[in-house]
């Protein structure tokens, strides 16, 4: 802690800059272990955390307030990189303590999240000449589980409920083979037969969701992005208001610092490359901000779809009603009063030009064509 002004200061992890409580205690979030079931809500900071994991939570209590307004919004998915004074518990402790499934919140960068996360459900695999890209480094072995004197991987056989309740349709075309028969090559020729032999069209998505392994339970990362202006905005006064981070300075100064990446969570052009690259391996959707704010009802469903749960109509308009600003303002289990700063964000898509000149918008633009070049990353920065 910096003495003088109160605030916690920064230090390093692998380059990246964090609060110096998370760095001291590295050792326990490198350390976390994830399980199948968990899923983690990845953002940088300022991004909409605090509005998916409400609707996350919505979504698994069927749109019932009444069962999410049981503990405070931090409590039933915890900050697993938090660590605040004694006797508070630390983000590890909680999600430790936490039944399954849990819902996980992070916003860490790809690269230091805990390597549990991609080990969980994956068996060991040679390098397959079809699997070019996949990241090997993570996979692991686990322990086979028996049912019904089968020896399956442990976390389907937890999972084997679900499994039997799983509905087919008519026109499903299921590939079952012995492991290591070719899967992934009949995968793909019967993905190109289906598309005509195009290439793009079967470029369309990683092969494993094309053709999903239907008894395989991996973690679910979430990832959100919202676009730079409105981030940089949005930390800004961030950081003016919570003690447990740097003092900012000027919005100049700050704006600087944050384009260089020499804030808390440091680059943001990292973290959202990092992520958005990172979909190409693992389950993941990565959502955006701005797509939320503009039709949140079809962004609701589009998760609802990913954690594999169907929402009726009418559940989908509660959900979309208790998740508006004004709704989670009100609640005293959203709106973080029961700890001593305020966490949500009150900003527009676009509420940017009441800070930015244009010489920094334009410096703005200028960076991010050549940051993200290369990327089919794409963000709005009004609506």
């Amino acid at each position: 802690m910096d003495h003088k002004s109160g605030h916690w200061r920064l230090m390093k992890i692998e380059g990246v800059p964090l609060s110096s409580k998370t760095v001291e205690n590295w050792d326990q979030i490198r350390g976390f272990q994830a399980r199948p079931d968990d899923l983690l809500i990845c953002t940088y900071p300022k991004a909409g955390t605090s509005w998916i994991q409400e609707i996350v939570d919505m979504i698994h209590h069927e749109g019932d307030p009444q069962k999410c307004d049981q503990l405070p919004l931090y409590q039933r998915s915890p900050f697993i990189e938090l660590f605040l004074p004694k006797p508070i518990l630390s983000g590890v402790e909680e999600a430790k303590a936490m039944p399954s499934p849990r819902i996980l919140k992070t916003h860490l960068p790809v690269q230091l999240l805990p390597s549990s996360f991609w080990e969980q459900n994956c068996k060991e695999m040679d390098p397959d000449p079809m699997l070019e890209g996949m990241d090997v480094n993570f996979i692991k072995r686990l322990e086979p589980v028996e049912l019904e004197g089968v020896p399956l991987l442990s976390d389907t056989v937890k999972n084997w409920a679900e499994i039997k309740r799983f509905q087919a349709r008519p026109d499903d075309l299921l590939l079952c083979t012995y492991p290591k028969a070719g899967t992934t090559w009949i995968q793909e020729i019967v993905d190109m037969i289906q598309q005509g032999g195009d290439a793009q069209k079967c470029a369309r998505a990683p092969l494993y969701q094309r053709s999903p392994y239907l008894e395989m339970f991996p973690p679910k990362p979430l990832p959100s992005a919202r676009n730079i202006k409105d981030s940089a905005v949005s930390f800004f006064h961030f950081h003016r208001m919570n003690m447990g981070l740097p003092e900012p300075g000027k919005w100049d100064d700050f704006l600087k610092n944050f384009i260089a990446g020499k804030v808390t969570y440091g680059s943001w052009f990292d973290h959202v490359r990092g992520w958005w690259e990172a979909k190409n391996h693992h389950p993941i959707l990565y959502l955006f901000y701005e797509d939320i704010k503009e039709d949140s009802a079809q962004e609701i469903q589009k998760v609802a779809q990913f954690l594999g749960i169907e929402l009726p109509e009418s559940v989908l308009k509660q959900i979309v009603q208790q998740t508006t600003f004004e709704s989670m303002k009100e609640n005293p289990m959203t709106n973080y009063s029961t700890i001593p700063s305020s966490v949500l964000d009150q900003s527009t898509v676009g509420d940017w030009k009441e800070h930015f000149t244009v010489a920094q918008s334009e410096w703005i633009d200028d960076i991010c064509a050549r940051e993200l070049k290369g990327t089919s990353l794409s963000f709005r920065t009004q609506i």
